[in-house]
């Protein structure tokens, strides 16, 4: 996968899906491989589709490992990039560090980040460089895989058991369902791992739906849209 580029940060895009990727996406992701290479990465593509979400981002995660990549970028089928997203968020040198972006699975457009006082990170046109979090959305989202290997280390200790589901749903308070991302991040975070988002390249994303969700839609009652 990354012959030649022995001596070069290695970084795995993965693009979990169900089957089905906007065009859209289709075309940010090529420009995003194309200007990641051209920044001095050595990039591949990976994509990995399936009816379960955190099954295929564990399969992704896996194969990043397995490559033997500094970095794994999580880039999701309905989601667009500015196409130097990558090259500035390992230029950030965070363990885990992503964008920003809003949700399409609530009533009102909020944004995935959750800060440490379990509010809404916003992102807005002042908001510029890095920010603490508590949870982010892994739609967009770089991990150094050290944090993946430290990950599966602490779950053969425990278990005994070769490979970490290092994604995968969890049941919170009240019985309420915490998807994938979240509890990620907050398996992370309790193993020292610090959880970023950037806000400079958090204007740029968008999430696909009947209209592009970009930053400026914060607040949009999403129920028109459905």
């Amino acid at each position: 996968m990354f012959s030649g580029f022995e001596n070069m940060a290695k970084i795995l895009v993965g693009v979990p899906s169900n089957g089905q990727w906007y065009s859209f996406t289709a075309q940010s992701v090529n420009q995003l491989l194309q200007k990641t290479q051209a920044c001095g990465h050595a990039v591949a593509l990976s994509t990995q589709d399936g009816s379960l979400l955190p099954g295929n981002r564990n399969e992704l995660a896996q194969r990043a490992i397995n490559n033997q990549c500094d970095y794994l970028f999580f880039a999701d089928a309905d989601m667009s990039f500015h196409p130097e997203t990558i090259d500035h968020l390992v230029n950030q040198k965070k363990d885990i560090i992503g964008l920003n972006y809003l949700t399409r699975s609530s009533n009102i457009a909020r944004f995935t980040g959750i800060g440490e006082d379990d509010s809404e990170i916003v992102t807005s046109e002042e908001s510029t460089g890095n920010e603490r979090a508590m949870m982010i959305g892994t739609g967009a989202m770089l991990i150094n895989t050290r944090v993946l290997e430290t990950m599966r280390e602490l779950m053969l200790k425990q278990s005994n058991k070769p490979n970490y589901p290092w994604f995968n749903f969890a049941v919170g308070a009240q019985g309420k369902i915490i998807g994938e991302d979240y509890s990620f991040c907050f398996t992370a975070g309790e193993l020292g791992f610090e959880v970023w988002i950037n806000h400079d390249m958090s204007k740029y994303v968008k999430h696909i739906a009947r209209v592009h969700l970009s930053f400026q839609h914060h607040g949009l009652d999403l129920k028109s849209l459905r």
